[in-house]
């Protein structure tokens, strides 16, 4: 901990004490939870501060990075991060505050006391917001080394300020407040997260998303934190820079990424705002979904049909090289291209069947899960659909994986079922891409395995 502190501080000294001041909130506040049982708004007492605190203590490091981007204007920069350490350490202490007094932070105006913390505690979101604002500015006037890079924090940011206006929303009256209002009447609550009823009902384990109703938590939540998912991803994307990938690869899977990341965010506030819960959507925002992944199917064909060839080799020792063996080439961008498809595929597969697993089991399980395949004539197709799909997947796990040598592949067939198909099915393709594509022998095996059948 100490040496992520002292590497922060030479980025941005104010918001790495902020960053290590929040980490440290995080465990009093965790320790806290296991031994305050109080609730308020049908969560514990301490999911509040916890939850803001991981979410700023991110923030912080994210911004103090991005100071180290921007050499020409160190001063004022560093004059920005500070009024944001400011505003953010009165926002936390609000919050904390509200908390030790057992009363809810957010919305709540029912004493003097409580509007005149939850009225603060606006302005300083709107000063945080505003320093975002400044810092995002700057950068689209600061060049960058890196394109890719360059791009990721703009869109990043970007998405991520999009992702803070949600909390704008919030704090508009819901048609309850706004009958109170218009009867006379002074509404102990102004504001809410929940659309269709009011805040503190069923929702999932740990995030407290509504389970019910429309949450624009989950929007709010995906926006804000765009800006790390982006810059992670064009690191990552460096590691394998050059001939692997091109700057204009790189460049176009940072913004489809982008899109595709702030169409789901987009798409999760409009499902929020129409009342639905996220674990219950209908046949609008399916197909909103089914836009989506159509889109990024579109997209990864974008990116292998951009790819920007090598120019070819007319050295001696480069035509010398172009005969070396396979696995010490560099792989094709359509390989590679595939290969990020399957594994992303296998992360969404993963996270989203368990994502609703989780949220079956914290909603009680009803009748049981099996049961609940076949509650009806549309879940049963779905059901025998996916069941089958199942069995061909294992046939295939099983087949291929001979002809390839790989006696493990066996194992897949109980994670099937165990875990998802959605995650072992791309994950093998996973497996097999990168196989066939770095193995020299690969189509001799293929041509005499061909020829042998």
């Amino acid at each position: 901990m100490r040496d992520v502190v002292r590497i922060v501080r030479t980025w941005h000294e104010p918001l790495a004490w902020f960053a290590a001041a929040m980490c440290a909130l995080v465990v009093v506040s965790a320790a806290a939870w296991i031994v305050d049982d109080r609730v308020i708004a049908g969560a514990p007492v301490w999911a509040k501060s916890l939850k803001f605190a991981v979410s700023f203590a991110i923030y912080a490091v994210t911004m103090a990075w991005l100071t180290t981007l921007i050499p020409g204007r160190r001063r004022f920069v560093w004059w920005t991060g500070a009024v944001i350490v400011v505003a953010s350490t009165l926002e936390v202490a609000a919050i904390v505050t509200q908390v030790v007094r057992g009363r809810q932070s957010h919305f709540n105006v029912e004493t003097p006391l409580d509007s005149t913390i939850f009225s603060a505690m606006g302005g300083l979101v709107s000063v945080i917001y505003l320093g975002t604002v400044v810092v995002a500015i700057v950068l689209l006037r600061t060049p960058l080394r890196d394109a890719a890079l360059a791009l990721a924090v703009r869109l990043g940011l970007f998405v991520a300020l999009g992702g803070m206006s949600v909390g704008f929303l919030m704090l508009l009256p819901s048609p309850a407040q706004n009958r109170a209002l218009a009867a006379g009447e002074t509404p102990a609550l102004f504001g809410a997260h929940s659309v269709g009823a009011a805040d503190g009902g069923p929702g999932l384990p740990l995030v407290g998303w509504s389970t019910t109703d429309g949450d624009l938590r989950v929007g709010h939540f995906l926006g804000m934190h765009a800006l790390q998912v982006m810059v992670v991803l064009a690191l990552v994307l460096m590691t394998v820079r050059g001939r692997r990938l091109d700057d204009r690869t790189r460049r176009r899977i940072v913004a489809g990424t982008a899109a595709v990341y702030a169409a789901v965010a987009g798409l999760t506030v409009w499902q929020a705002l129409r009342g639905q819960a996220l674990t219950s959507p209908d046949a609008m925002t399916l197909g909103a979904a089914g836009v989506v992944v159509a889109a990024i199917a579109v997209g990864i064909a974008w990116i292998v049909r951009g790819r920007v060839p090598t120019a070819p080799a007319t050295s001696t020792s480069a035509r010398t090289s172009t005969r070396a063996p396979a696995a010490a080439r560099a792989r094709s961008p359509r390989a590679t291209a595939a290969m990020t498809a399957y594994a992303l595929l296998a992360v969404v597969g993963l996270v989203g069947t368990w994502y609703f697993n989780l949220a079956f089991a914290g909603g009680g399980g009803g009748d049981g899960y099996l049961a609940a395949w076949f509650a009806n004539p549309a879940s049963s197709s779905a059901a025998i659909d996916v069941i089958v799909a199942a069995l061909v997947a294992c046939v295939f796990f099983v087949r291929e994986g001979a002809r390839l040598r790989w006696r493990w592949s066996v194992a897949l067939i109980p994670l099937t079922f165990l875990v998802a198909l959605a995650f072992t099915f791309p994950l093998f393709l996973f497996l097999r891409e990168r196989h066939l594509s770095s193995t020299p022998t690969d189509a001799a095996v293929e041509s005499k395995d061909l020829v042998s059948r």
